[in-house]
């Protein structure tokens, strides 16, 4: 790629919601010259999160390879300070370069390759190229069993958290949360009135406005996802998963957000 050569000798890959296709989950593979921290992939509903925050990737060149169900992939390379993009799929209306070629796909292990057939010119900057190989069992998403539409008692407490959230009492919405979430909006150097006003500023975006909850699922008796779909922008719908944790033999929100749009 360009004057800089990136050979990565570590992947990790790891099953996580696809943002473009939000109701889909898909396969994403990190290749890397440091070793990630697996173990703290695991047992969670989005590891992309998690792994792209891994301070392994920090200040390193890398490479993302997003694999759809459908087989269609893309691929994001961070090199020196240049950010390389390529698509199996037309971006923005030119046609994409990118060939995926697997001998093995599936949710459990990947065995493909993955390259372009000659260099990529770009605007500004040398062309690039890529021809990678590489195979890996894939740490699967958290899930669990299925639960009612209506999300149960735990979709009633999320409902609560979000009548809450539109009033003006910290406390009130503080008695919604997990400890554990309490305590991100808690700082004792602001007020009550600033920390409200700073888990709204948070969770305005996390939380549609009109939230209709779809279902989810029961993961153990501590741990409920519940999904829904709200509107993000006017006319425009996104996905929302949540995290949903027992506190005081209760349900409380635990963590959530947007998953991604809905076309």
């Amino acid at each position: 790629m360009g004057a800089i050569n990136l050979t990565p000798d570590h992947i990790v890959a790891i099953r996580a919601p696809d943002s473009s296709n939000p109701r889909q989950d898909r396969t994403i593979v990190f290749l890397s010259n440091t070793a990630m921290d697996e173990a703290a992939l695991t047992n969670q509903r989005d590891a992309y999160v998690s792994a792209i925050n891994d301070p392994a990737l920090n200040e390193q060149n890398y490479l993302t390879v997003f694999i759809a169900d459908d087989g269609h992939a893309s691929v994001n390379a961070k090199v020196g300070d240049v950010q390389y993009v390529e698509s199996t799929k037309p971006i923005f209306g030119e046609p994409g370069s990118l060939k995926l070629e697997c001998q093995e796909r599936s949710a459990a292990k990947l065995d493909c390759r993955v390259w372009v057939d000659g260099p990529v010119k770009v605007e500004s900057g040398d062309p690039w190229t890529l021809d990678m190989k590489f195979s890996a069992a894939v740490i699967p998403k958290l899930s669990g069993k299925a639960i009612a539409a209506d999300g149960g008692e735990a979709g009633k407490a999320l409902m609560a958290f979000a009548k809450a959230l539109k009033g003006d009492s910290l406390d009130a919405v503080f008695e919604h949360m997990s400890e554990g979430l309490i305590a991100q909006y808690n700082a004792d150097y602001q007020s009550a009135e600033e920390n409200l006003e700073s888990l709204k500023s948070v969770w305005s975006s996390r939380m549609p406005e009109k939230l209709k909850i779809s279902g989810g699922e029961q993961v153990s008796e501590e741990l409920i996802f519940i999904r829904g779909e709200g509107e993000m922008f006017p006319g425009m719908n996104a996905l929302y998963e949540f995290d949903m944790r027992r506190r005081d033999g209760r349900w409380v929100v635990d963590d959530g957000g947007s998953v991604g749009i809905l076309r």
